[in-house]
């Protein structure tokens, strides 16, 4: 346990009862409850000290500049979907399954998703 970096306080409370027990005091991280074991960890980094950290002003503005980036992209792509307006406003080729077999033909190692997509980007 020295070896991988025990205090000699927590030797003594693993092996406190050993003498009359002969076993030692285990914990078992995986018998927690996933709240059980997050509340163990958040108590842990307390009592230790640690703290939230909150970058720099250059980090923090990059990380700012990058979500409304986000947002603005996300509401372009939600506009831009509604003109589609639903199944009728994309035309699908008539010969849509011979076009995907001669893909195929081409392409055996490729699924027929992908060449249903390769399709649909040489129309747009």
């Amino acid at each position: 346990m020295r070896k991988n970096g025990a205090t000699g306080a927590e030797i003594e409370f693993m092996f406190r009862d050993f003498d009359t027990m002969r076993s030692t005091r285990r914990v078992e991280l995986n018998a927690m409850t996933s709240p059980q074991f997050i509340a163990f960890v958040e108590r842990k980094l307390t009592e230790h000290g640690l703290k939230k950290i909150v970058p720099d002003k250059h980090q923090l503005a990059d990380a700012y500049r990058l979500f409304v980036r986000s947002e603005a992209a996300e509401q372009v792509a939600r506009r831009e979907l509604k003109k589609l307006d639903g199944d009728a406003a994309v035309q699908v080729p008539r010969e849509i399954e011979k076009q995907v077999r001669q893909h195929l033909k081409r392409h055996p190692a490729d699924r027929w998703d992908a060449a249903v997509r390769q399709i649909a980007a040489r129309k747009g």
